[in-house]
């Protein structure tokens, strides 16, 4: 453990305080008469020179855990009890119960390889002069990602009256493309937003909508083309249900349902692809009132005539924008796609390449990605070709065999967090060799594929390469409502549970307004751990004794005080790559 210095006393020889109300008070040494307790730092100026940096308050005032989720501090802990983070907070012995422990992304696997290879593989990058390099959004998040999580770039503390216990929790990224632990808060955000303010008590059928390899790489270089094509396939979809409403006499019939774009596939490759969660049923809004009417599942014709309505409508969209030809080839330069994406041909080159599960940079380019398992012949997209509710037309397939009923909110729950989650997973990548630390990777699928694949085989570089392709760039959104749950539907404030609560948002008891959906509440809902409430000694921990820890040398301070590394884990700068030697030089050492 790190000493701290001298001049730094632990908090838990800070003053007595008391409360009354929400304001910590505390004796004036003066004249003995109560006064406001000073801010969270006061202890740690004491013997420190006013002209230092370490007296300073931070730059920015203290937000409160109120708002911790403005700065998007980690969520994704496990559910354990630790009896040595008590202790390292300076807390009397503990209650039993379990408590949060930090996630420590630096322990990760994906975050050391990172740190060995990211700036070698992105010097590889500047250093290709033969096409335009990565663009500005890829580069930023690779290396956001290396800060998500880690102390030493700064923190919320949140500290006890009662005990003077502290606990940091770190900052996170804010990335939408691989982190795991922003993924998981964003998941556990939009699965509370669903349940708890969006989905009304109706049973629900997930539809899962696949489209060609070809597809998914123009789809990945234009929000524009995703939309249209998404468009077809919501209205195939509501359509469906509109003619089976008709045939049961249903007048004025609207369906509804939430799409998530989901940009990977199990295997760290491009797939662009939509899981729609769809009411099994319809709303009539004949009269002024919606009424909910349920209808029968889709059977495996239904399921055919879908696919087969939204192959032919997808086909002649493309003809008619310009993507193909009349004789059905794809055109050299098609229209209308993201500027953003097409500045940059290393990312063009890694987005076809994941796509088609081809390895784009290095010494295996132009190769197919090895595997794992005895596959040969037959590719991801044909695994759920043969299936109940399950059908396949001209490289588009439809499934739609996942049905949760009205009163199976859990389930619901489930499967709104399993559409929602994130790209990567940390469990699922592993070393080739145990014994060998600097080999290659192995990334799990999720499920094996109908060929005996189990996973598929990575060096370092290509896992860099994988999960730059899986970025989304800037301003794309990755959910879409449509139907009675559209903004522009006159009747969704009549449907959904709360039509005034934004995502990220909770409604306030009196239901007068809104506040942000917290992390504090956040971590409550997915792991149990209340962290408003002292781990140690179970007071209630107030908005007011949370504040930002940002300026570098206060940063310092606090967690050296605490025991803890108040160094980032150090990144490796990228390596030299020596040039080939001249043999017609002449040195010194030439033989007489």
């Amino acid at each position: 453990m790190v000493q701290p210095p001298a001049c730094l006393p632990r908090l838990s020889a800070a003053l007595p305080t008391t409360r009354i109300g929400s304001m910590a008070m505390e004796p004036n040494p003066k004249n003995g008469k109560m006064k406001r307790r000073e801010p969270l730092f006061i202890p740690y100026r004491q013997g420190i020179p006013k002209n230092t940096d370490l007296y300073r308050k931070p730059s920015q005032p203290s937000r409160g855990l109120h708002n911790l989720s403005r700065h998007d501090a980690s969520v994704t802990s496990p559910l354990v009890y630790d009896s040595a983070l008590c202790s390292a907070m300076g807390c009397p012995a503990s209650t039993g119960k379990f408590a949060y422990k930090r996630h420590e992304p630096e322990k990760t696997l994906l975050y050391q390889v990172l740190q060995e290879h990211l700036e070698t593989w992105l010097a590889e990058r500047q250093a290709d002069t033969s096409r335009s390099p990565l663009p500005a959004f890829v580069e930023k998040e690779l290396r956001a990602f290396m800060r998500c999580g880690i102390l030493a770039h700064g923190f919320i503390m949140l500290s006890c009256d009662a005990c003077q216990a502290l606990l940091p929790v770190a900052y996170s990224c804010k990335c939408r493309g691989f982190c795991p632990s922003c993924g998981a808060k964003r998941m556990a955000e939009t699965t509370a937003h669903l349940i708890d303010n969006v989905l009304p008590h109706a049973p629900f059928r997930q539809w899962v909508v696949t489209v060609p390899h070809a597809l998914r790489y123009w789809m990945a270089r234009s929000r524009r083309l995703t939309n249209l094509v998404h468009g077809i396939v919501s209205s195939e979809i509501m359509a469906y249900y509109e003619a089976k409403a008709k045939d049961r006499g249903i007048d004025e019939a609207i369906p509804g349902g939430v799409t998530f774009i989901q940009r990977f596939g199990s295997a760290l490759n491009l797939n662009i692809h939509y899981h729609i969660l769809v009411l099994d049923g319809v709303y009539s809004v004949k009269g002024g009132t919606p009424r909910f009417f349920h209808l029968k599942g889709p059977d495996d014709d239904d399921i055919s005539l879908v696919v087969e309505t939204i192959a032919t409508k997808v086909i002649a969209m493309l003809r008619e924008n310009n993507y193909l030809s009349e004789e059905g080839t794809e055109v050299d330069m098609p229209p209308c796609l993201d500027q953003i994406i097409e500045d940059s041909e290393q990312l063009k080159a890694a987005i076809a390449a994941s796509a088609t599960m081809h390895i784009a940079f290095g010494e295996n380019a132009g190769k197919k990605v090895r595997r794992v398992g005895h596959g040969f012949g037959i590719e991801e997209e044909h695994a759920l070709v043969k299936g109940k509710r399950c059908s396949s037309a001209n490289g588009f397939t439809v499934h739609a065999n996942r049905y949760v009923g009205e009163d199976e909110r859990k389930k619901l729950e489930e499967l709104v967090g399993y559409v929602s989650r994130p790209a990567f997973s940390n469990k699922r990548l592993s070393l080739r060799d145990p014994d060998n630390p600097n080999g290659d990777l192995i990334y799990e699928l999720k499920t094996p594929w109908r060929d005996g694949t189990e996973g598929i085989i990575l060096s370092r570089s290509e896992l860099c390469e994988k999960i730059s392709a899986l970025i989304p760039p800037p301003y794309i959104h990755l959910s879409r409502y449509f139907g009675v749950f559209s903004s522009h539907s006159k009747w969704r404030r009549l449907i959904v549970i709360k039509p005034h609560v934004k995502k990220g948002f909770v409604a306030v008891p009196d239901g007068s307004s809104v506040s942000r959906m917290t992390w504090s509440k956040l971590l409550k809902r997915a792991f149990k751990i209340d962290v408003t409430r002292c781990q140690a000694c179970g007071a209630r921990i107030y908005p007011e004794n949370c504040q930002d820890v940002n300026v570098p040398n206060m940063i310092t301070a606090i967690l050296l005080t605490l025991g803890l590394n108040h160094l980032p884990p150090p990144i490796r700068p990228a390596r030299y790559t020596a040039e080939a030697f001249d043999f017609d030089q002449t040195t010194e050492y030439e033989s007489e």
